[in-house]
């Protein structure tokens, strides 16, 4: 089959390497000057981590905590919430549902996601240069309530899990989950590019989406692109796009709630004395730091708006601040490099993935959001498996069912 992925985002380069490996053509098409130049800044994607962030709240009381911008899933202010009033009430409307089939939902999407990303490791050969672990620090004085995975560490098995952590900071507990890790999305999304630039997949960049790809009444698309993109036709089309597939979404999906999330983050080099493979550190569940090659990089909490709409210059200088007195000889911290990454996000977390309610052969596979590197090579399979019409697996139903583009409409 010949299948159009718009996106060459890293949800668009994993879609396009597993249709490919599949025996799929596939052509790749990107508005940006290049692909993937957001996952190069989402230095601290991590796989299986219990204490993994979601937009939505666990309570009423988590919901006004992130208003006021305590330690949260997602941070916003008063003006950022005036703008996106829509966005506002689904988060709090799936704030109060029940929260044990979430919860249980969400393990299930960790499990899968990692088995996934691992399988991908090794069939594809993907460097994944991460962590051995993680270990979550509390500040407070009321040690937190261990979750699936994690066993409480003191201060002696702490600083041998992370040799650099300065206990006299201000730690007063931590726990360790080693079956997590964190990992380098720059790497991974490097290393796909080279990949599909060696198979029969293209990336061919674009001026202008709308004028290139044209959606066709009977089903696929017609793709008007400069070489290899001239005038071909595509009998599936699968919508990869991360923020640029918002106007899509206005067009086909219009119910779909979205809305744009950042991150900030930092690198410095790491010092003479750091371990080569430490474990990724937490604290207080809103900073995480991990080790990536030379460099150690640090990304703090979620914030609702796109990064041209934030101030950020005081949330990376608190991100320098906390490692200069929670982790001070662990890098160069006063010559880190601060960056910001935006993504698209529906309320609900999950993102928009299935075929389209009205559009023949149209897919969606976009607003991965907190989670779309983490899942990455698990939509893109389910993606798969959906244009082949081929029977998804028992155990991903309840994902299946999560994400449908469809549940807007109920």
């Amino acid at each position: 089959m010949h299948v159009l992925v718009v996106g060459a985002g890293l949800t668009g380069l994993a879609t396009s390497v597993v249709l490919s490996e599949r025996g799929h053509r596939v052509i790749l098409v990107e508005a940006a000057s290049a692909p993937c130049r957001e996952a190069s800044f989402d230095v601290g994607a991590a796989s299986g981590d219990v204490r993994g962030v979601w937009p939505a709240g666990d309570s009423d009381a988590g919901f006004m905590r992130r208003m006021s911008g305590g330690d949260a899933a997602l941070h916003y202010g008063a003006k950022t919430a005036m703008r996106r009033p829509g966005f506002i009430r689904a988060l709090a409307k799936v704030g109060s549902e029940p929260l044990a089939p979430r919860l249980e939902r969400q393990a299930l999407f960790r499990r899968l996601a990692q088995t996934s990303l691992l399988a991908a490791h090794e069939q594809y050969g993907l460097p994944i240069s991460r962590s051995i672990g993680i270990l979550s620090c509390r500040t407070t004085s009321e040690a937190p309530k261990l979750l699936e995975g994690e066993i409480a560490l003191d201060e002696r098995y702490a600083l041998a899990a992370e040799p650099g952590l300065c206990w006299d900071a201000g730690i007063r507990s931590a726990a360790f989950q080693s079956d997590a890790f964190v990992f380098s999305a720059s790497l991974l999304a490097r290393t796909l590019r080279e990949r599909l630039v060696k198979d029969p997949s293209y990336i061919t960049t674009v001026s202008s989406m709308e004028r290139a790809v044209s959606l066709l009444p009977t089903g696929g698309a017609h793709v008007q692109g400069p070489g290899h993109c001239r005038d071909q036709k595509a009998q599936a089309v699968v919508i990869a796009a991360g923020l640029g597939a918002d106007p899509w979404l206005k067009t086909y999906l219009p119910n779909a709630v979205v809305a744009p999330l950042t991150r900030g983050s930092m690198t410095a080099l790491k010092t003479g004395t750091s371990p080569v493979t430490p474990a990724a550190l937490r604290i207080d569940d809103d900073l995480l730091a991990a080790p990536s090659g030379e460099h150690f990089r640090v990304v703090g909490p979620w914030l609702l708006g796109h990064r041209s709409e934030l101030e950020l210059d005081d949330y990376h200088r608190r991100l320098w601040q906390r490692m200069m007195t929670y982790f001070p000889n662990g890098a160069d911290w006063n010559g880190a490099r601060y960056y910001a990454q935006s993504v698209l996000s529906t309320a609900d977390g999950w993102p928009i993935l299935g075929p389209d309610p009205a559009v023949p052969d149209l897919f969606w596979n976009c607003a991965g959001g907190m989670h779309g590197t983490e899942g990455a090579f698990l939509f893109a399979e389910m993606t798969a498996d959906l244009i082949e019409k081929k029977a998804i697996a028992q155990e991903r139903l309840p994902i299946l069912d999560a994400v449908r583009p469809d549940r807007f409409l109920r």
